[in-house]
């Protein structure tokens, strides 16, 4: 019983992983993008 549970734990963390990984990349984009654009403007020094 315990055997067969497991691999069903680690599936179910491997289907959370990918939206974690989405929004992660996400927000790492937006921040990139801002990044890109102050530049663009002369905001960052």
């Amino acid at each position: 019983m315990i055997v067969t549970k497991i691999p069903e734990l680690k599936k179910t963390k491997n289907n959370h992983n990918p939206m974690l990984t989405k929004n992660t990349e996400i927000t790492s984009l937006k921040a990139s993008t801002k990044r890109r654009e102050q530049h663009f403007n002369g905001t960052v020094e």
